[in-house]
Order: C-alpha cells, then structure tokens, then sequence
C-alpha cells in the first residue's frame, strides 16, 4: 500500500490543496534512502553541486557568491522541468518551496 500511494498521479487527496506528485528520473528527492540516493535526479543534482564547487570556493564577496548560488540554483532546476520533493507525513510526495530549494543548494555548497 506504501508503494501505491507514493505512485500516485493527479489525484485529488482531501488534505491538499494540490495533486498528488509522481517523481520522475529529473527530480531530486529528499530523504535519507538507498533509492533516493541513487535516484538519477539526486544524481545529477549532486555531480552538478560537486563540479561548481571549485568556481565557488574561491569567491570571496558576498554579493558574487549570492549570484553563483542564483544562478546554480536555475541551472539546476532547469527551468522548472526539475522539482525538489519530499515524502509528507501521510506518504504523498510534495513539492519544496523555492525559498527551502535554495537553503539545500546552499547547504550543499557549504558541506
């Protein structure tokens, strides 16, 4: 049943405002999981994080810094074909916000 609900597509659930979302290989999923480790969004997101970090590591100005992180941050999300989902407290995938998108970008680039 766990895999059932986590596969479900534009289903109206009475408890969201929104359908409920099926991720697809772009998208990066939040946990802590083998299967979200090796899902090939996460994938990407990460060789993506690691190949940027020796262009942000030597900025020293905020404000440089501030626009890398921009505009990793869009190159990542490849204009909105790439989501960032977390599995809710009842086990329907949700969409981040943009502003928590931009806190995990950032956190990555700091790890």
């Amino acid at each position: 049943f766990e895999r059932f609900k986590t596969e479900l597509l534009d289903f109206e659930h009475p408890n969201m405002n929104n359908a409920c979302i099926r991720p697809n290989a772009d998208d990066v999923l939040m946990g802590r999981k083998a299967n979200v480790f090796h899902h090939p969004g996460n994938q990407r997101y990460r060789h993506l994080i690691t190949s940027s970090l020796p262009k942000y590591r030597p900025l020293q100005n905020r404000g440089m810094k501030a626009m890398f992180k921009k505009r990793l941050t869009e190159e990542i999300l490849d204009g909105g074909r790439v989501r960032f989902l977390r599995l809710g407290k009842e086990g329907y995938w949700e969409k981040i916000p943009p502003s928590e998108v931009h806190g995990k970008i950032t956190h990555a680039l700091r790890d």
